[in-house]
């Protein structure tokens, strides 16, 4: 029976947040998340689910369904989190066909500096920007171009695979 109830109202988050992503999945919305910056002119807010309320962007329960707010802010989270790695994705690759090789098979020194400039910066929170021991989350962190930076079908045959 409990677990019944668990999977109802997984269920319910889910289909909440997934309402939120296929209202706002255009290259506007996501223009305006990615800015950083609410309609008022403030900051948005770290945690998702406070950035899509001033956003305006707010789940709402389906028909006949009384939700109370934590479920909401839930789906708002989850739905917050999809879109805010949407566009991230959307930068890199973005930034991946600006820089896109001239010869595919092997990345010059300067193909890789232009490209360590044009990689967006991962979104980090306060947490994991302080954490120690993190791995690097941009291509300047790894120090620019490797040795002999080749591209990815190149490196298959040196492994030997």
């Amino acid at each position: 029976m409990f677990a019944e109830r668990v999977g109802w109202l997984a269920d319910l988050v889910r289909g909440m947040a997934d309402q939120v992503i296929a209202a706002r999945w255009s290259d506007a919305d996501l223009a305006v998340l990615a800015g950083g910056v609410g309609a008022d002119g403030r900051r948005l807010p770290a945690s998702g689910w406070m950035a899509l309320r001033r956003l305006g962007w707010g789940a709402v329960a389906p028909a006949g369904v009384v939700v109370s707010d934590r479920v909401r802010r839930i789906a708002e989270e989850e739905a917050a989190r999809a879109l805010r790695l949407a566009c991230h994705r959307r930068a890199v690759v973005a930034a991946l066909l600006a820089t896109w090789p001239a010869d595919p098979f092997a990345r010059t020194d300067a193909e890789c500096q232009r490209y360590g400039r044009r990689y967006p910066k991962a979104p980090t929170t306060r947490r994991s920007a302080t954490a120690p021991g993190r791995s690097p989350h941009t291509f300047e962190c790894m120090g620019g171009c490797p040795r002999g930076c080749v591209s990815w079908r190149a490196r298959r045959s040196w492994r030997g695979r």
